[in-house]
This record gives C-alpha cells, structure tokens and sequence, in this order.
C-alpha cells in the first residue's frame, strides 16, 4: 500500500488522512455528503465503514487509491466481484498464481497483460476483446458515481480446457 497502512483501522486512516490534508470534519462531512455525526462514529470506528459508493468518494476526496481504501474497508469493487462471479474459476487461479509475487512483478505483469500502465480503459460500451500473448483482455464499460470514474477489466485466459489438479 502507498500512503494507506493495514496496521490502521478504515475510520481511523481516514481521519489521519483527512487531518493530513487539514480538512476540517464539517467541510469533509460536506464534501463526501455524509452527515459531520455520522463521519465522526465512522472515523472513530464505532461505525463499520460505510458503502462502496461512500468509500469511493472518500477515496476520491482524499486522492487515494479507491481499491485500497475498499481493502481497507473490507470490501471488494462490485466490478471485481463480477468479474469473479463470471469467472470463478479462472479468476481465483489467477490470484492464487500472482499471490506470492512481489508487488513489482505483479505490476509487470498487469502491465504486460493489459498493455497499459496496470489498467485497461473502456473504450467503447461493445467490450471488444484484445489478444496479448495468449490471453484475452476484456475491457467493460466505465462505471460512473458522481464525478468518480472506474473501469473493470477481466483477463481471460486462452481457450483450451482447463485441466483439473490430480
């Protein structure tokens, strides 16, 4: 993680982020259209974090990466968790292959699957699929919230049976 850090809970990462930029509870209240009361019990973790929408903001506000700040939260983009439900299988491989990697290799990876700097962008809403060296990156549609913008990406691998573990 960049400027996030596991050892802090989502609420109380939230205020040392918000304090750090020195936004002052009611104006940062205003600016993720929470409730100042509401925020407060949040950021003071007597309040589990709030939505996927909510954290995105938050994530947006705070200029942090919203993936991170979701993990934080203890949750998972809805576009991930579609991906993972169209493709179950394929997706827990492919996490449980890149999960002893260190985090440049994963990045190289990304990159190299995706053909960009570690994401793949939505250029149409038809989500033509792009061949890179044996596998497939599909590209969805953009998922807007408010003025936050996301685009889902899922790597399909190529077509040939996949074979069962003995």
């Amino acid at each position: 993680m960049t400027a996030l850090t596991n050892a802090k809970k989502f609420g109380e990462q939230v205020r040392a982020l918000r304090e750090a930029r020195n936004i002052g509870l009611r104006k940062f209240a205003a600016l993720v259209d929470m409730s100042p009361a509401y925020l407060s019990k949040i950021e003071r973790d007597e309040f589990p974090p709030p939505a996927e929408v909510k954290v995105l903001t938050i994530a947006e506000v705070l200029d942090q990466d919203p993936d991170e700040l979701l993990a934080l939260a203890g949750r998972v983009a809805s576009d991930l968790l579609k991906i993972i439900m169209q493709r179950p299988r394929e997706t827990a491989a492919l996490l449980r292959a890149t999960s002893g990697l260190p985090p440049a290799d994963v990045k190289r990876l990304t990159v190299r699957l995706s053909g960009s700097h570690g994401t793949a962008s939505a250029t149409s809403e038809s989500a033509a699929p792009t061949r890179r060296r044996n596998v497939v990156v599909k590209t969805g549609p953009a998922i807007s919230s408010g003025s936050i913008r996301k685009t889902s990406a899922a790597v399909v691998p190529p077509r040939h049976p996949v074979r069962p573990h003995v």
